[in-house]
């Protein structure tokens, strides 16, 4: 975790209380809460997705990347 989100973790708390908690994290003594609302908010849990969503995704295109370059050439912003 970068300190952007680690910050957006903890936001409510004051810097130096954060800055305590960053060193603690990188020391690997802290670890985040798993949540989007703070220590005390509902937890949120990944799972994988089911086979009908994966199937339900678009194909990604053999050449994605070419195609982007070339759209991106064409409107002048490369």
């Amino acid at each position: 975790m970068r300190w952007n989100a680690f910050r957006k973790a903890h936001a409510g708390r004051k810097q130096s209380e954060i800055s305590e908690l960053w060193a603690k994290y990188k020391a690997g003594e802290y670890e985040v809460p798993r949540n989007v609302d703070g220590e005390d908010g509902k937890e949120t849990v990944e799972m994988p997705r089911q086979k009908k969503e994966k199937k339900a995704l678009p194909k990604k295109s053999k050449n994605a990347k070419e195609n982007t370059l070339k759209k991106l050439t064409k409107r002048g912003l490369l």
